[in-house]
C-alpha cells in the first residue's frame, strides 16, 4: 500500500507539473492569437488603404478621360465662334452705318432736283452726268432679237 500511495503521491506531484507547462502553453496560445488579431486588424487596414488609393485613381483617369473628350469639342466650338464672328462682322459694320446715315425723305430729294434746275445754265441741263441712264431699246447683239428666227443669218 505504501507503494500505492508513493504513486498515487508521485502521480499528482508530476501532475502538477504538467499544469504548469499547460498553463503556459494556453498563456502562450492567447498572446499568439491577440497578435494574430492585430496583425490581422492592420492587414484590413492596409487593403483598406489600398481599395481607397484604387478608387482615387480610378476617379481621376475617369476625369481625365472625360476632359480628353470634352477639350476637342470646347476647341471646335471656339473656333466656329471666332469663324462666325468674323463672318458677322462686315454685316454688323453695314447695319450700323446705314443705321447711323440720316433718312432722306423724297421732298428733300425733289427740292434738291428743283435747285439744280434753277442752279445750272440751259447748256449744262444736257450734260450726261447729270442726266439719267438711258436704257436702250434695241438689245446691242442683233442676232438676238426677239422677231428674228435664231439661224436666220446662217441661212443662205
Amino acid at each position: 500500500m505504501l507503494a500505492v500511495l508513493l504513486i498515487i503521491v508521485i502521480g499528482s506531484c508530476s501532475s502538477r507539473s504538467r499544469d504548469d507547462p499547460s498553463a503556459s502553453f494556453v498563456n502562450v496560445q492567447v498572446d499568439q492569437n491577440r497578435r494574430l488579431a492585430e496583425l490581422q486588424h492592420q492587414w484590413q487596414q492596409e487593403r483598406k488603404s489600398l481599395y481607397d488609393q484604387r478608387d482615387a485613381l480610378e476617379q481621376e483617369r475617369a476625369r481625365l478621360a472625360s476632359q480628353r473628350q470634352r477639350e476637342p469639342i470646347i476647341a471646335a466650338l471656339i473656333l466656329r465662334l471666332g469663324e462666325l464672328a468674323l463672318c458677322l462682322a462686315p454685316l454688323v459694320l453695314c447695319w450700323v452705318l446705314l443705321r447711323s446715315s440720316p433718312p432722306v425723305c423724297d421732298s428733300e430729294l425733289i427740292a434738291e432736283t428743283l435747285l439744280l434746275s434753277d442752279i445750272l445754265p440751259e447748256s449744262r441741263r444736257g450734260d450726261p452726268r447729270l442726266s439719267p441712264p438711258v436704257t436702250p431699246t434695241q438689245p446691242l447683239v442683233p442676232h438676238l432679237l426677239p422677231d428674228s428666227p435664231p439661224n436666220a443669218e446662217s441661212s443662205p
